[in-house]
């Protein structure tokens, strides 16, 4: 049975009438865009109000009592409070006691029915509602637009422990996947469209510090920069711009994110990359700069099945501290040509003729000290990589040469919400927070919250 009076729904009338009044004094169109909408979520919490009660009046066998065996009773009505994204809502329900006296929570049916613990003071659908805004702007901000939504006040304190419950409870699902995988047992990869399944796999890594307070629970103390180890694996796609032209286009992205040295960041990514069936992929290709340690991942995970390629902008760069080595004024016209002409060569399938002749310099005897040791390091450099800076071939190959689709994605995964004017980050609320906006970038947040669900075309403005 569905309500269906404005009586059942508001048997306030005369709230219903000044609620008519304020629609009927309103001029412009926002103005009584907001009061509709007001009026709307006053007429929900009725529905929702009323529908409550109708099941409160629907009750089953009373359970038994665990202690003693015997079948609890009934001791009346009482009234419940929540908060809920459309307004608080009342309503009362029948709560039963053991008949012996037997020490223990009321049992109430209808709480357990609606997936209510017996403290809580907010719905789950707020909680997701306010974890989802805390996960994409400040704490404060999201409190004061959840307000601006709901009427209600939930502090920014709140928000901060929902995101620590939800976030932990993220980290417990993760450990257990990382075990299972330490175990050897199959890791079941995501679901593909057909068009996805054929393009070749990106797996690019980097780094970005994070400032952290240096002691837990206090402000005190100079900040801690810790750095976060980022990688992206994405499908390499294609698509046309209004100009008409062809472009790349990254397509299913999915990102890691660790606090954390490389030994615990590979477990991450290996996990990431098997639910993205990268051992089936067409193809697989790796980008990172010259970070030794990404380029330990890389040799323990993918080197068996991928092409690797150091970032063509980083190896550019190798190039200019070569240069500024040589020339004693590295900002002349001399000192541009040569790198000009060593960025070129390097670009267009010469890289062996700028190794040599990197080598020749070095046995000459007209560099000594910095500028020597410069040299030798790029050369040094050069060589460690000389299988992954073929960038005529990989252009042949349509694979990207520069890792900017990672250095993109630590700005607006890490930059935009964890390096903000005055942030300074606890280790525990930093990687609860961190967990949860990995899992709405990777299309994983909604799982964490499985009583809300969300119809496919919604009527509200609820993301």
């Amino acid at each position: 049975m569905i309500v269906a009076s404005i009586e059942q729904i508001c048997p306030d009338q005369q709230e219903w009438l000044e609620q008519c009044e304020l629609l009927v004094k309103a001029e412009s169109l926002p103005a009584i865009v907001w009061v509709a909408m007001q009026m709307g979520l006053w007429i929900a919490r009725g529905i929702v109000e009323a529908e409550l009660k109708r099941r409160a009046r629907v009750i089953g066998e009373w359970s038994k009592c665990q202690q003693c065996g015997h079948k609890l009773q009934s001791k009346g009505w009482r009234e419940r409070q929540i908060e809920t994204v459309i307004g608080k809502i009342n309503w009362n329900r029948r709560v039963g006691r053991c008949p012996k006296g037997c020490r223990g929570h009321l049992a109430v049916p209808l709480d357990e029915a609606l997936g209510i613990a017996p403290n809580q003071s907010s719905s789950e659908e707020l909680m997701r509602l306010g974890c989802l805004l805390s996960v994409v702007m400040p704490y404060e901000l999201a409190s004061w637009l959840l307000g601006q939504w709901s009427g209600l006040s939930v502090s920014s304190s709140t928000l901060w422990n929902w995101v620590q419950t939800k976030g932990r409870q993220a980290q417990a699902e993760i450990e257990l996947q990382l075990q299972s995988q330490a175990q050897g047992q199959v890791v079941k990869p995501d679901p593909l469209s057909a068009i996805e399944s054929v393009l070749p796999l990106a797996i690019a890594a980097d780094g970005v510090m994070v400032p952290f307070r240096p002691v837990a629970n206090t402000p005190k103390g100079k900040t801690q920069w810790q750095e976060i180890k980022i990688a992206l694996l994405t499908r390499l796609g294609s698509g046309i711009n209004r100009a008409g032209v062809t472009v790349p286009q990254l397509l299913n992205r999915r990102l890691v994110a660790v606090l954390g040295d490389i030994d615990k960041f590979i477990p991450h990514i290996q996990l990431e990359a098997r639910r993205q069936a990268f051992d089936s992929a067409s193809q697989v290709v790796w980008l990172s700069d010259g970070g030794k340690g990404f380029w330990r991942v890389y040799h323990t995970c993918f080197a068996h099945c991928t092409v690797a390629v150091l970032d063509f902008y980083h190896a550019a760069g190798h190039l200019w501290r070569a240069t500024a080595a040589i020339f004693t004024s590295p900002r002349s016209a001399d000192a541009r040509a040569w790198f000009v002409r060593w960025r070129h060569q390097l670009r267009h399938g010469q890289d062996a003729l700028v190794l040599a002749s990197l080598t020749r310099l070095i046995n000459t005897d007209l560099f000594t000290g910095n500028s020597l040791a410069t040299l030798l390091q790029v050369q040094a450099y050069f060589q460690r990589h000389h299988h992954h800076i073929r960038y005529q071939h990989f252009e042949q190959l349509q694979l990207p040469l520069g890792s900017g689709m990672i250095e993109s994605a630590c700005k607006w995964l890490i930059q935009q919400r964890f390096k903000g004017v005055g942030m300074r980050w606890s280790e525990s609320g930093f990687n609860n927070l961190l967990i949860l906006r990995v899992a709405w970038v990777n299309q994983r947040f909604d799982p964490l919250f499985p009583n809300v669900t969300l119809p496919v075309h919604p009527h509200s403005p609820i993301p």
